[in-house]
């Protein structure tokens, strides 16, 4: 990956991070669920260089099979499904790529209103304290099962929401 776009994407990354744990609860415009509310589960994965940037959403068999298929977190998935059904729970993913130095993010929270559902960052979460040294990619997974029933209300607007198999821009 160019450098270019490497710092373009850590810089755009930061500047999320930081609206992120910036906002309170009380600013935010829609419904926040915390774990409490649905199945939310955020840790470290590593640089995974082919895996879509965009917020992805799995609502039917049909794309759950396809993510099954074409993204890199198969055994993650398959829990997923084993414990959340597709025809009660629609998923929600995220992957946050970033330089491998110094980040923590873990979600806690997912923020639902019109425009995309949004996963919030916990108070620990963090982006690098001093200078980078070496440029390393990493990278951290967000996923949440959402009741479908949390979302009828919804229409989401984002054009970047990825729905697996459905996807019309590139992101690799």
């Amino acid at each position: 990956m160019p450098k270019k776009k490497i710092l373009f994407s850590v810089f755009m990354f930061l500047l999320l991070l930081t609206a992120c744990n910036n906002v309170k609860d009380e600013e935010l415009d829609g419904t926040v669920y915390t774990s409490k509310d649905v199945y939310i589960d955020s840790f470290e994965c590593g640089y995974l260089p082919d895996f879509p940037r965009n917020l992805i959403m799995i609502e039917t068999e049909e794309q759950l099979a396809y993510a099954l298929e074409h993204y890199n977190i198969h055994n993650k998935l398959q829990e997923l499904s084993g414990k959340y059904d597709i025809g009660e729970y629609t998923y929600i993913i995220r992957y946050n790529e970033v330089g491998s130095s110094g980040y923590y993010l873990h979600a806690d929270r997912i923020l639902i209103n019109d425009y995309s559902p949004r996963f919030i960052m916990d108070a620990k979460s963090h982006d690098p304290q001093g200078s980078l040294v070496e440029l390393v990619m990493g990278g951290f997974m967000h996923i949440a099962a959402v009741p479908k029933a949390y979302l009828e209300d919804y229409t989401f607007t984002d054009p970047y929401i990825i729905y697996p198999g459905e996807e019309t821009i590139s992101y690799k």
